[in-house]
């Protein structure tokens, strides 16, 4: 379990692990990401493919919002160094959706990331992954998803097979907030390089607000 927690007086990150009989396996005060203080928000946790646990989290340490990720093995020990490792810490905020997927586990125990990017306008999609050992296999700070015009904001994740992954977030291209909010979607690639149509193919751009959407990947090269 991992969640948003002000006992120290500002936001922090704590991971616990629960066995089958509901006993606490990694102490009564839990587990801190990071030994770093620092207002950290909006968790998100996998399992990882090789029986370890990624959470990442929106972190303020350097002034603005950026993404960290940390893992932790069975019995909660760090595996990315003591203070995490920064997905991105790029300009400008970079931030998570709470309660939504933003994070998929890969068969090589590493992580695919997506994110709300403020870098270069009010917001941008990006995405990035990591190998087994937290580090970056794609651009520095991660790769451009969509770019296009207004704001893109919110996304989520899925994956379809071990080399292709689905991302799918609101759109303002067409009209902004709470006038003309769309849905699009991209494929990205094992290489972080998108599939479709750039800077994504148009879900649904009827007239009004779409909102409050999910996703689930299918494959369908599986019968």
């Amino acid at each position: 379990i991992t969640w948003q927690d002000n006992r120290t007086g500002q936001n922090e990150i704590y991971i616990q692990r629960v066995n089958s009989q509901g006993q606490l396996l990694w102490g009564v005060n839990d587990k801190n990401v990071t030994s770093i203080s620092s207002l950290k928000e909006k968790p998100d946790l996998v399992n990882t493919s090789d029986g370890n646990f990624a959470v990442i989290w929106e972190d303020n340490r350097s002034g603005t919002k950026d993404i960290y990720a940390q893992k932790f093995d069975k019995n909660g020990n760090l595996l990315w160094g003591v203070n995490g490792t920064a997905i991105c810490n790029a300009t400008g905020d970079q931030t998570l959706w709470a309660m939504k997927k933003n994070i998929i586990a890969l068969d090589d125990g590493g992580i695919v990331v997506t994110w709300e990017d403020a870098r270069a306008d009010v917001g941008d999609i990006y995405v990035q992954r990591l190998d087994s050992n937290g580090i970056a296999q794609w651009d520095v700070n991660g790769t451009v998803v969509t770019n296009a015009t207004d704001c893109q904001r919110q996304p989520i994740i899925s994956k379809i097979s071990a080399d292709k992954y689905i991302i799918l977030w609101a759109d303002w291209r067409n009209g902004g907030a709470f006038l003309q909010q769309d849905l699009y979607l991209q494929e990205i690639n094992s290489f972080g390089i998108p599939q479709l149509e750039i800077n994504g193919t148009v879900v649904s751009n009827t007239t009004g607000v779409q909102f409050y959407y999910n996703l689930l990947a299918y494959n369908e090269n599986i019968i």
